[in-house]
């Protein structure tokens, strides 16, 4: 019988977990290793009686496209396995650059932006939101991965998409990142006398909404 390694799932993003099954390898064999592009991956895996085996990873840094998932153990060698193979698709991911992740986001706030899974070494990849460009001129790396930020710009409450694009990765390739807005008003000055005039700033409100004032629960 052919030893044979099948991957579940077939494609997806860079970080993601992936479930790799062995085959057809020796019976309780030991020190069975998973490789991708040739990179250790997953070690001191050992078959069951039947030769079966199954291990999971996390798909490392990894430019856009197919790579190839490989096996060997003690006693089956590298060429007997036919090569199997992850697709990786392009991503992004965006965090905040000041407090805890999961923290209010608001019009102004700087948040960061990186991308996984490009192609490699690729230029003048852009930065996006709601369709709108918030940064461009970015490198990838030799893996395809990317970093940089940018300041939320006026935008009503609610979801919007942060997504990206470059020389060889279209729009439509890259799963977008949804960050909610919240709405925050700003005062100024913070402080005076009765009568004094103050400036009340609103961001992040809804659009084409009528608002109310309130001042110490009356409007």
């Amino acid at each position: 019988m052919t030893p044979t390694v099948a991957v579940n799932p077939a494609s997806g993003w860079v970080g993601r977990v992936i479930s790799v099954t062995g085959n057809g390898f020796s019976a309780a064999e030991p020190n069975i290793v998973v490789l991708y592009d040739d990179i250790l991956v997953k070690s001191s895996i050992t078959s069951d009686l039947m030769g079966s085996w199954q291990a999971n990873f996390s798909v490392p840094a990894s430019s856009k496209g197919p790579h190839k998932i490989d096996s060997r153990g003690a006693t089956t060698a590298l060429d007997e396995i036919p090569d199997s193979q992850f697709t990786v698709a392009p991503g992004i991911k965006v965090e905040q650059a000041s407090g805890r992740l999961g923290d209010v986001i608001n019009v102004g706030d700087t948040l960061f932006a990186s991308g996984m899974g490009f192609r490699e070494n690729e230029s003048n990849i852009k930065v996006t939101f709601d369709s709108l460009q918030a940064v461009g001129d970015i490198g990838a790396d030799a893996h395809g991965s990317w970093s940089s930020q940018f300041t939320v710009p006026a935008a009503s409450a609610g979801d919007h998409t942060v997504s990206a694009f470059g020389d060889t990765t279209s729009p439509g390739d890259v799963t977008g990142y949804t960050v909610l807005i919240t709405p925050e008003i700003t005062i100024n000055p913070t402080g005076g006398a009765v009568g004094e005039n103050t400036l009340l700033s609103g961001t992040g409100f809804g659009a084409n909404q009528p608002l109310n004032i309130i001042y110490d629960s009356r409007k």
